[in-house]
């Protein structure tokens, strides 16, 4: 299709100005349709256009593309703004922001910038973030939020309620055991024990946490006792298949991701 303009001016505060654009392909009349953004300047030498981003910027399925000084720098970003359509088979969706910044060089990829979590599954993954960067605390404290606000919504499980409460104790007690706090561990242990029974829909997670546990209290070396975790994920797939039915869009755990050490 016709390239649609999107702004002409300086971009980058460099001397030229430079010319940005959208494009669609459509391969054919069925087929998907792909979007991209190119942002061109002049080039003296050569009298034409060059491209200053080394790879076109895939927009495709973006609801809107904003150009503007995102973060104050007096340069323009480009910014692709995507709101996905609540699907069954795609799960529960988060808008979105990917943004596109100057480098000194080329405009290259520089944030993705997410929405506040709307349903608990995101909150869960927003704790997971902060646990895999060592935040321990604020992990924590995302955890709790998993656990007990009141306004995150669920998605089409009706045991989600249970298990991602039950999955957010068994990280909280991960979480304790790499701070080192036996006693709260001990404790998060009981927690999740009390709240899972046996018979009642997240009990796996309550066994996984005593597997943990238990080898915990035996090795103490965090990667023993997580060989400890996994070998019990790979008798109960069960446990994990509960974190793993949100949809296309979302994430896909791995045995290794639930206890990472």
């Amino acid at each position: 299709m016709l390239p649609e303009l999107k702004r002409v001016g300086n971009m980058n505060g460099g001397p030229l100005a430079q010319l940005v654009y959208s494009q669609q392909l459509c391969p054919s009349v069925t087929g998907p349709c792909t979007q991209t953004v190119q942002i061109l300047n002049w080039d003296t030498l050569i009298g034409a256009f060059t491209p200053l981003n080394d790879v076109p910027i895939d927009a495709t399925n973006a609801n809107k593309i904003k150009i503007s000084d995102v973060d104050g720098d007096g340069i323009l970003e480009i910014s692709l703004i995507y709101q996905p359509t609540p699907d069954a088979s795609a799960g529960p969706p988060r808008p979105y922001t990917v943004v596109w910044d100057w480098n000194g060089k080329k405009y290259v990829r520089a944030l993705v910038q997410l929405s506040a979590p709307i349903y608990r599954i995101h909150e869960a993954y927003d704790a997971d973030w902060a646990f895999e960067q060592g935040n321990f605390s604020a992990a924590l404290k995302l955890y709790d939020k998993v656990r007990n606000d009141p306004n995150l919504l669920p998605w089409l499980d009706p045991n989600e309620p249970t298990t991602l409460r039950a999955y957010a104790q068994f990280r909280k007690l991960l979480a304790y055991a790499a701070l080192r706090q036996t006693h709260n561990a001990t404790d998060a242990l009981a927690t999740i024990q009390n709240e899972n029974p046996p018979g009642s829909p997240a009990e796996g997670w309550a066994e996984l946490a005593s597997a943990f546990m238990d080898a915990y209290q035996k090795f103490r070396g965090l990667h023993k006792v997580c060989g400890a975790a996994l070998g019990f994920l790979s008798a109960r797939p069960d446990v994990l298949a509960t974190m793993n039915n949100y949809g296309y869009i979302n994430h896909t755990y791995t045995p290794a991701e639930i206890c990472p050490f």
